[in-house]
C-alpha cells in the first residue's frame, strides 16, 4: 500500500510560514542555554531556529546578566557561549565564567585574522602560568591535535556572529592551561562564510619559535566590575518566544502559527512592535513568583488567557522570575495551565491545567538586579539596559 500524499507534505514553520524540511533537533521550547531539553522538532525551519531565535536566547540567557550568572551556577558549568570583548583589538572572544569570578574569563586561543595571528589568554593565566610557557604548550597540543583531526579536532561554523566586535576564525580549547595535554580536543569556531581550507593553512602557518603573533592578555579581576549592555526589547522578545513555544507544544485545539499569532510571530522575528508596557512586562521582583512553587532543578511557567495570553516564568527554581503577555486565540478546554520543565534530572515534564483564571500580582523590575536575584553578588556590576526607539526600526 502507498503512503499518504499528505505524509509527504513538509508542515510548514510556526515563525516564517516556509516549509520545514532536513531539522534533526529542532527549536527548544525552552532554550538549550537554560537547559531546555524538549524540543519542537518539524515546527520550526532551520533558518529561524538557527537565525533570529538563537539571537533572542543569547539576550536572554548570555547578555542578560542575572538569568546568565545564574544559569551558570544552576547548570555547573553546562553554561551557555558566553563573548568576551577585547575592546584595543576589538574582536569577540571565546569565554566562560568561572566559579567565584563574574566577568568573562578567555579560553585559550589562537585568534586568526587574514593577515595576522594572535594567541589569547587571561590575564589570570597570564600571571599563574606564565605567558612564554602557555603559547608553547598550547601550540605543541594544537599540533597534536590537527593531526588527529575527527578524532581531537572539531569545526562549528557560526552562522551567527556576536553583535560587537570582529570574528575572524579562532581555535580554542575547553581546558585551562594547566590541564591541557595531548588528548585535549580544540575547536574551530568560523564564521559560515569562510572556507576551512584556508583556516588551517593559517593554523599551521603558526610558528611560534619565529612568528608567534601577538600574545594578548585579557584584563578580569575577581568580583570586579563588569559591564553588561543587553537590549530591553530583545530580551521580551525572547520571553514571548517561550510562551509561543510552549503553547505550540502543548496545546491540542489552538493552531499557533504566524497566521493564528500574527502580531507576537512578527514581534518575535524583530518585524514590528507588539505594544508592550515597560511597566507590565519583564523580569519581576524576587518572590513575586513564589506562588508557581517551581521546585528545584526546574523552571515552571504558568499560561493564562484572558483575552490576551500571559506567561509568567519562574527560572531555576525560582530564583529568576519575569512576565509577559502577548495576543492570540485560545481554543482549549483550560484557561490557565502550569508547565514544570526540568533541566537538572532526566524527568517528564509536567503539564497541569485548570479551567480558572487564578489572580496574579507581580512587580516588574529592570535596573535594581538585587530586587530581581538577591542569591547573586551584583554590588560590583554596571549595566547599560538598551531601550527599543520610540519609532519602531525592527531587530
Amino acid at each position: 500500500m502507498s503512503k499518504n500524499p499528505s505524509s509527504r507534505i513538509p508542515r510548514l514553520c510556526i515563525y516564517c510560514g516556509n516549509p520545514v524540511r532536513g531539522v534533526r533537533k529542532g527549536e527548544h521550547v525552552v532554550p538549550e542555554a537554560l537547559g531546555g531539553t524538549v524540543t519542537l522538532g518539524r515546527r520550526v525551519c532551520n533558518n529561524c531556529n538557527t537565525g533570529e531565535l538563537s539571537r533572542l536566547d543569547q539576550q536572554l540567557a548570555v547578555r542578560y546578566p542575572p538569568m546568565r550568572i545564574v544559569a551558570w551556577e544552576e547548570l555547573q558549568g553546562n553554561a551557555p557561549q558566553v563573548w568576551s570583548y577585547d575592546q584595543r583589538h576589538d574582536l569577540a572572544l571565546e569565554a566562560r565564567i568561572l566559579p567565584g569570578y563574574r566577568s568573562a574569563q578567555l579560553w585559550p586561543q589562537l585568534v586568526l585574522g587574514r593577515d595576522s595571528r594572535s594567541f589569547h589568554i587571561s590575564e589570570l593565566e597570564a600571571e599563574t602560568y606564565g605567558r612564554e610557557k602557555a603559547w608553547r604548550k598550547f601550540h605543541g597540543c594544537l599540533t597534536s591535535a590537527r593531526r588527529t583531526m575527527g578524532k581531537r579536532w572539531r569545526w562549528e561554523a557560526v552562522a551567527s556572529v556576536p553583535e560587537k566586535g570582529d570574528f575572524p576564525p579562532r581555535v580554542y580549547t575547553r581546558h585551562a592551561m594547566s590541564d591541557l595535554d595531548d588528548r585535549a580536543t580544540f575547536i574551530c569556531r568560523y564564521p559560515s562564510s569562510a572556507e576551512p581550507d584556508q583556516i588551517l593553512a593559517r593554523a599551521d602557518a603558526w610558528d611560534p619559535s619565529g612568528d608567534r603573533g601577538e600574545i594578548v592578555r585579557s584584563t578580569s579581576t575577581k568580583e570586579g566590575q563588569q559591564q553588561a549592555l543587553y537590549w530591553v526589547d530583545q530580551v521580551l522578545r525572547a520571553l514571548v518566544k517561550i510562551g509561543i513555544n510552549l503553547l505550540a507544544f502543548y496545546c491540542q485545539r489552538t493552531v499557533v502559527s504566524r497566521d493564528t499569532f500574527p502580531a507576537a510571530v512578527a514581534y518575535v522575528l524583530g518585524q514590528a512592535p507588539l505594544g508592550l508596557l515597560q511597566d507590565e512586562c519583564g523580569p519581576v521582583v524576587h518572590g513575586d513568583m513564589d506562588h508557581l512553587q517551581c521546585p528545584k532543578g526546574a523552571h515552571r511557567f504558568r499560561l493564562t488567557h484572558d483575552q490576551t495570553w500571559a506567561l509568567d516564568c519562574a527560572f531555576f527554581g525560582g530564583r529568576v522570575g519575569a512576565t509577559v503577555c502577548f495576543p492570540g486565540p485560545n481554543c482549549e478546554g483550560w484557561r490557565t495551565a502550569d508547565v514544570t520543565a526540568y533541566y537538572a534530572v532526566q524527568r517528564k515534564w509536567e503539564f497541569d491545567t485548570l479551567q480558572l483564571i487564578l489572580p496574579r500580582n507581580v512587580r516588574i523590575e529592570w535596573a535594581d538586579w538585587r530586587r530581581v536575584a538577591p542569591s547573586i553578588p551584583v554590588g560590583s556590576f554596571r549595566t547599560s539596559a538598551v531601550h527599543r526607539p520610540a519609532s519602531w526600526t525592527g531587530a
